[in-house]
């Protein structure tokens, strides 16, 4: 059985971390505030596993070879790597994957139709490793990434993201957070509603929008989970 139990929209971009000088302080300290409002709340949700929606800047996909979706199937990401930390001035660690759970999200994708890609070996870079420094300090929770081509054509349509475009059917609206920067709207599904539910959550919260706009958006959705 599984429960979503929240959902956020972060900003990743590798400045956050490695220029934040550069920004106007009072925008800075907004930005920051938001981000530990933000940790807060996860926090109280006290998840299971972290399952993160993010995109690839060419260092794990090249243009010979860049899959539509790909389930990270690595039991450990760096968060980041010693070169990448240089760059977003953040120390060197690693982050626990879900490789199981990742697993049972790549066959029931191939039982329902829809063909992921999968890697046992990722190199996460700002798109793992920005939110997971504000968010997840520790790093005691395991994380699941699903990397969507966001960088070059042609990039998975809506129809493909969400079931809104392509069906009549719109899908059930559903609570959302309290509004805080950065925040999405949360929904709750047991195992075997959580593909519907999820397709739903991303209607919701404009995910297809933004796979389309390649907009630099890292996903996340927190879940508590029995496998």
């Amino acid at each position: 059985m599984a429960e979503i139990v929240a959902a956020a929209l972060t900003s990743h971009a590798p400045l956050i971390t490695g220029k934040p000088e550069i920004a106007k302080p009072e925008m800075r300290d907004r930005f920051y505030a938001g981000y530990r409002e933000i940790r807060r709340r996860l926090a109280a949700t006290r998840p299971d596993l972290i399952v993160m929606f993010v995109n690839d800047h060419l260092q794990n996909f090249p243009y010979s070879n860049m899959p539509t979706f790909c389930v990270g199937l690595a039991a450990a990401y760096d968060v980041p790597s010693a070169g990448g930390a240089r760059l977003m001035r953040l120390p060197p660690r690693k982050a626990p994957g879900a490789p199981e759970w990742n697993m049972a999200l790549l066959e029931s994708g191939l039982e329902a139709g829809f063909d992921f890609a999968y890697s046992y070996e990722i190199e996460s870079w700002d798109e793992l490793s920005v939110p997971l420094h504000f968010l997840l300090p520790d790093a005691d929770v395991p994380v699941a990434p699903l990397y969507t081509n966001c960088g070059a054509p042609p990039l998975p349509t809506l129809r493909r993201c969400h079931p809104r475009y392509g069906s009549s059917s719109a899908p059930r609206r559903s609570p959302c957070l309290p509004n805080v920067p950065g925040f999405s709207c949360a929904g709750r599904a047991n195992a075997r509603a959580a593909s519907a539910a999820n397709r739903s959550w991303a209607a919701r919260s404009g995910l297809g929008q933004l796979v389309r706009e390649a907009c630099g958006l890292a996903v996340w959705v927190l879940a508590r989970v029995a496998l």
